[in-house]
């Protein structure tokens, strides 16, 4: 029977030309004539393989092409860096798919949606007191369950009123999240969702990604709840009013950012804040003792984080 790092080497290669799905894929010439061997060694029946010379032949050529590299030279870096310890056979290689998996996640920022997670937007909470009262204390909230099968077709009424708490503050949001999140807030299931609550996000989430997302918020400044007024729907039915976005008990958009930048860094959630406000303190502490000169020192990190924030 063949190792299990047969088949995480399969999968490897298969990860390659999906990262490198724009691009044809390159089929070494002694590759070709393995597949022509093998084709003839299933046709005779699988014979023992070491004692059918032309099957072993070409096999032993393809694995000793020393001309065929295993990474194609268009492949991501952070990308390459992973799967190289797929095809590396020295010390901390990858060896097993559950492996490969969690390096590819922490690189490409792609998790499992959990059972959960699926059905947050469905579990739902109504909100009976402001957002800055909750953050004060304890909330009180009036828990919507899940409708039975008998209420399917009542579940989403057309006049169905935004005044529902998405509360993803559990969950630290990584791609897959977020265009979960986006599918959601632009169909009908989401209809009823009047904001939406979240705690950070993945380090590695694209920066199109979050783009996307803050497009599924509410951006117009000024409007601090949903009022009977601002929840009537538009002339055109596309032009939906959109849901509230919630950080750190904080409701989005707003003049000032009264989230301290260190903690939008730690959390991931500069790109996603910077959308939603028009002026922010880079050294938290300002808001703290008057507009005082005490200043942070940031590096090229924050200032990456803050350019791909303004793109």
């Amino acid at each position: 029977a063949l190792h299990v790092y047969a088949d995480t080497y399969s999968a490897a290669v298969i990860a390659q030309e999906c990262f490198c799905s724009a691009q044809p894929p390159y089929v070494p010439p002694s590759f070709t004539r393995l597949l022509l061997a093998t084709k003839l060694w299933l046709s005779s029946g699988c014979p023992c393989i070491d004692r059918v010379d032309d099957m072993l032949q070409p096999l032993v050529n393809w694995a000793s092409d020393s001309t065929t590299s295993r990474l194609r030279p268009d492949l991501a870096p952070e990308i390459a860096q992973v799967l190289k310890r797929v095809f590396d056979t020295k010390q901390g290689s990858i060896r097993c798919a559950h492996e490969l998996r969690n390096a590819l996640n922490e690189v490409t920022s792609c998790s499992h949606l959990s059972s959960d997670f699926l059905k947050s937007h469905v579990k739902t909470t109504k909100v009976t007191e402001s957002v800055e009262e909750r953050r004060r204390g304890p909330r009180i909230l009036a828990t919507i369950s899940q409708p039975s099968d008998d209420d399917a077709a009542s579940a989403v009424a057309p006049t169905t009123k935004r005044d529902q708490l998405w509360d993803l503050r559990s969950w630290s949001l990584a791609s897959p999240h977020v265009r979960r999140i986006a599918f959601v807030l632009a169909s009908e299931e989401g209809a009823h969702i009047g904001s939406v609550a979240i705690s950070r996000l993945e380090p590695c989430v694209p920066i199109e990604l979050k783009i996307r997302l803050a497009a599924c918020f509410d951006q117009t400044f000024g409007q601090t709840d949903f009022t009977e007024t601002a929840l009537k729907p538009r002339s055109s039915i596309a032009e939906k009013q959109k849901p509230k976005l919630e950080v750190a008990g904080y409701t989005f958009p707003r003049e000032v950012c009264p989230i301290p930048f260190q903690e939008l860094v730690e959390t991931s959630t500069i790109g996603l804040v910077f959308r939603f406000v028009r002026k922010v303190y880079l050294d938290g502490e300002s808001l703290r003792i008057g507009g005082g000169r005490s200043r942070r020192k940031y590096g090229m990190k924050e200032a990456t984080l803050i350019a791909d924030a303004l793109e």
